[in-house]
């Protein structure tokens, strides 16, 4: 009996550690809606995403949530409204990744679309966030190894945010919710190697449900006014470029301008019967078309293929 006590203290002392987390939030979830602002074009007005999950599919006998990306139509000028629900969202999308969950290890995997790859190539199957890890621990995922150095984890707990109790994860000024991802690069958490676009992105909101629910609205065409409404086609486009208004105009001309995202003018001309411009030997990503008349004045946000 002795030595059974004498070996309690042992046993005790020797057990793995075992942390109470709580149900794991998965990040691969039907109906998640991430807004997402690019914060990397400070020279011309920041651009705006919806990255949606919609349906799955099997890879390698895996089975995968597919998550997507539109735009949305809305432009960050300074001192003009504020980023707000109703998001209205261009209703062209393109498929960015493959995501899946490991609920019992609190991972998140992914095949993730690298968009300077001609052909929008997926890569095997990677571990993207490990949601686990605690205080002092290394960050785990694709970015985390990168040449900034090894990022150890300074701080967790819960939170609410994004319309629940989250645990979190923090390390330095970087934060990653769990079921949501990271601050800057939402649910493919670290970014970098695995990006979906241009340059560096803040996640502005969060939502799971129906577009409706979410405060998002697709619309096909950019009203100028009440009488006018332009389409632009098609989105993402190739060599050509389409700008048809929904009927001739009686009023003041209407402008229409093309610029990069640096805010560099391409194309210019007035509206009229309608405009088609040759957009063959630009580079692909994202560009602007600006309506102006009078003092009205929209914007349309398209993606170069």
């Amino acid at each position: 009996m002795k030595l059974l006590y004498l070996l309690l203290p042992v046993l005790f002392f020797a057990a793995p550690k075992v942390t109470a987390q709580g149900d794991y939030l998965p990040t691969a979830v039907e109906g998640a809606n991430w807004i997402i602002r690019d914060s990397e074009t400070p020279l011309y007005p920041y651009l705006t995403f919806v990255r949606f999950i919609e349906g799955d599919t099997t890879v390698s006998e895996r089975t995968y949530k597919k998550l997507y990306e539109r735009t949305i139509d809305y432009l960050d000028t300074p001192g003009g409204p504020q980023l707000a629900p109703p998001y209205t969202v261009l209703p062209d999308r393109r498929l960015i990744a493959l995501l899946r969950d490991e609920t019992t290890q609190r991972r998140v995997y992914g095949m993730v679309s690298n968009s300077n790859v001609n052909g929008g190539q997926f890569y095997i199957d990677t571990l993207l966030h490990d949601y686990s890890l605690e205080v002092s621990d290394t960050l785990l995922g694709r970015n985390f190894d990168s040449g900034q150095g090894a990022l150890v984890i300074t701080t967790t707990g819960t939170v609410d945010r994004f319309g629940g109790e989250r645990r979190f994860q923090a390390a330095t000024d970087l934060k990653f919710y769990e079921g949501v991802g990271s601050m800057e690069f939402g649910p493919v958490s670290g970014g970098s190697d695995f990006r979906t676009g241009c340059c560096i992105f803040l996640l502005h909101d969060y939502c799971v449900g129906d577009f409706s629910d979410c405060g998002l609205v697709l619309s096909p065409t950019t009203e100028l006014s009440r009488e006018m409404s332009i389409e632009t086609y098609p989105n993402p486009f190739t060599s050509q470029l389409n700008i048809i208004p929904s009927e001739i105009q009686a009023g003041p001309p209407i402008l229409v301008s093309l610029r990069d995202v640096t805010g560099r003018l391409l194309e210019e001309g007035l509206l009229e019967e309608g405009l088609q411009w040759s957009t063959e030997e630009l580079a692909s990503g994202m560009y602007i078309v600006t309506f102006t008349s009078d003092a009205r004045s929209a914007t349309v946000k398209l993606m170069k293929q």
